[in-house]
């Protein structure tokens, strides 16, 4: 089971939600589907989330 966190920005259920896979690293998943999850490495998302801060991703939305 995987306890899973949305942002506080979203609404209306339309978000992406993630939380601490079983056996490590992490997941996220598209609350308004039940497809499973995509799973990344604890690597992986650090590198996304620092990417996040640096606003690589800023023209992207």
């Amino acid at each position: 089971m995987i306890d899973y966190r949305v942002s506080s920005y979203c609404h209306l259920g339309n978000c992406v939600a993630v939380g601490a896979a079983p056996g490590g690293g992490i997941a996220i998943a598209d609350t308004k589907t039940d497809q499973a999850p995509l799973v990344f490495t604890g690597t992986e998302w650090a590198a996304f989330c620092e990417g996040v801060r640096r606003g690589e991703f800023d023209d992207l939305g």
